[in-house]
């Protein structure tokens, strides 16, 4: 699994398994190219999502205008965080993952985020 880090704020999931999340920046760097504009390649890569999973560690503005983004197209939101103050208070009705960045809470994280994002899919499946 990736460690989740302030350069790597807001995550997509495309697929079945956890470990195959990544960096918003780096897919789309990969499916997009260098040449487009960030904002254009944020969008594109929102939409192109099932999931989007947003760290609010640090209360990043630019995770939170994208978190906008995502429910305003209707995406299912997971929020993670390490502090559960760093999550807005607009935001605290929709259920978040608190992770700690050591060996052990990393293991724990993977774990909450797998069945989080198994829910989330039967949720989407059904709907």
């Amino acid at each position: 699994m990736m460690p989740v880090n302030a350069a790597k704020d807001l995550l997509l999931f495309r697929s079945g398994e956890v470990t195959d999340w990544v960096s918003l920046y780096e897919a789309l760097e990969r499916e997009i190219g260098r040449h487009s504009a960030v904002m254009s390649d944020v969008w594109t890569g929102i939409c192109r999502s099932s999931i989007i999973i947003a760290d609010c560690t640090s209360r990043n503005a630019n995770v939170f205008y994208e978190i906008g983004l995502a429910h305003t197209v209707g995406k299912s939101v997971v929020l993670i965080t390490q502090n559960s103050e760093d999550v807005p208070f607009d935001l605290r009705y929709i259920r978040y993952i608190s992770y700690e960045y050591t060996p052990t809470g990393m293991k724990k994280f993977e774990s909450d985020l797998a069945n989080t994002i198994k829910t989330v899919l039967r949720e989407l499946g059904s709907s």
